[in-house]
């Protein structure tokens, strides 16, 4: 299985996702700040987005399946804050938002990204 991490970024009011590139693995639709490589990924993640490592906290992992590909999404959460714009995660990514809880539905966004959001939700 192709292993992933994935960011959660969240408070009562809203959660950060992230739009990805045409081109590229769930093209268009937004997702948590994403990347490959598993728990090796978050650095970058958390490089490019200005945010302390030591602020989050693993939650779990989820497991995913495409048509072409399984995957294994290492669940990384942590607090929003106040920010109110975020620079893009990574280079599959063409924008950042802070999307309000009860506008998620207006999101397209994949299978994935609801697990993601239940795993970190879940774990409290």
């Amino acid at each position: 299985a192709a292993r992933h991490v994935a960011l959660v970024l969240a408070s009562p009011a809203g959660v950060l996702l992230a739009r990805r590139r045409p081109a590229s693995l769930f093209g268009g639709l937004w997702l948590p700040p994403f990347a490959p490589g598993g728990a090796r990924g978050l650095g970058p993640l958390c490089e490019r987005l200005g945010i302390e490592r030591a602020a989050l906290e693993r939650v779990g992992v989820v497991e995913h399946a495409l048509s072409h590909v399984r995957m294994r999404v290492t669940v990384v959460r942590g607090p929003l804050g106040r920010r109110r714009r975020w620079p893009v995660p990574g280079p599959d990514d063409d924008a950042a938002e802070v999307v309000p809880r009860a506008r998620l539905g207006a999101y397209g966004h994949p299978a994935l990204t609801t697990k993601l959001l239940a795993a970190a939700a879940d774990a409290r």
